[in-house]
């Protein structure tokens, strides 16, 4: 940042090298979560503006960052498969959520309670369904036949909307689902 008047140097912005993908807020708007292109997940204050850590763990593109409900932690879903919980007491990875298979993932959710996260493969069309406590794979929900666009929780519940025109209302206890035809696609 440059003071335009004097043309000196102020400040410079520990930005992100390529463009930036997914933003969440934090749930008290303290913080702000970017994910981009270059792999990396940043944490910046909503305050001042500058950036407080930054999360390089990912090998590809970051898709999706999603907040635990509590703020206390980060997690992030990358084109390189994994979706990855980090901690920001101590500010590391404390969790990476692997797919059974190679796949892209995009959208990303937490349930409120920070034991469930859900996250929605690009190319497969799949949803993968883990444990927070122990890491593992809970469920794949499959049924849509084209890219998810978007996905979100409520308790037991999980939306998903594509662009195969449908939205689907999960129960993600029994992985029964009810579906909704859509005038358009994609919506989200």
């Amino acid at each position: 940042v440059w003071e335009w008047q004097s043309e000196t140097y102020v400040l410079k912005q520990q930005a992100h090298s390529q463009r930036i993908l997914a933003v969440q807020y934090s749930p008290d708007g303290s913080l702000l979560a970017t994910g981009a292109e270059d792999g990396k997940v940043k944490i910046w204050s909503g305050r001042t503006a500058f950036c407080t850590v930054t999360f390089d763990e990912h090998t590809s593109a970051v898709t999706g960052v999603c907040w635990t409900q509590s703020g206390k932690a980060i997690l992030s879903a990358s084109l390189d498969g994994t979706v990855r919980a980090h901690d920001l007491k101590r500010y590391r990875n404390f969790r990476t959520l692997v797919c059974p298979e190679p796949t892209q993932l995009g959208s990303l959710a937490v349930d409120q309670s920070g034991d469930i996260v859900v996250a929605a493969a690009k190319e497969v069309f799949n949803i993968f369904i883990w444990s927070m406590e122990n890491g593992s794979l809970m469920d794949v929900l499959s049924g849509h036949q084209s890219n998810v666009a978007d996905i979100s929780m409520f308790g037991n519940t999980l939306a998903s909307v594509s662009w195969d025109r449908t939205l689907k209302i999960w129960n993600i206890v029994d992985s029964t689902c009810e579906t909704t035809e859509l005038a358009q696609e994609g919506l989200s």
